[in-house]
């Protein structure tokens, strides 16, 4: 690859260092000169204007500006409420039309199993409603004497 050829690392390195040192000469000497007599002009400006009006002009853009950044935020909270509603309906319905035409075998033969396994030993079966306050222990004391 001819970039990384040793040959060609100071040609490289000399086109590198004066095209930046052109650079920054012309930044320092022109460019930013220009800028800073801009910068001082408009400086100028601002303090010859009345400030009472660049002050009310400042709080009417800021209060606009807040003002519609709330009913943004208004409209934003109301359509991401009004989509979530939405998706849950959405979601409702397909689980309920997949459940009675799809799964709806499924769910027949599962319940069919269920109640014949509930018929045939109910031990086996877990028992939801237990009690743990109904239990009674009995402790027979045994004497040695």
């Amino acid at each position: 690859m001819p970039q990384l050829d040793k040959v060609s690392y100071f040609s490289q390195y000399f086109w590198l260092v004066g095209s930046l040192s052109t650079f920054l000469y012309l930044t320092v000497k022109f460019f930013i000169p220009k800028m800073s007599r801009v910068i001082k002009l408009r400086k100028k400006l601002v303090h010859l204007v009345d400030f009472p009006f660049l002050f009310q002009e400042s709080e009417q853009v800021r209060s606009s500006f807040d003002c519609i950044r709330a009913k943004g935020c208004h409209c934003l909270r109301d359509l991401f409420n009004q989509n979530t509603q939405q998706t849950s309906a959405w979601l409702e319905n397909i689980c309920q039309n997949t459940n009675k035409t799809s799964y709806q075998t499924v769910n027949k033969a599962y319940f069919r199993s269920a109640g014949e396994y509930s018929f045939v030993d109910p031990l086996l079966m877990p028992q939801t409603f237990y009690n743990k306050t109904d239990v009674r222990f009995t402790f027979f004391a045994t004497s040695k004497f």
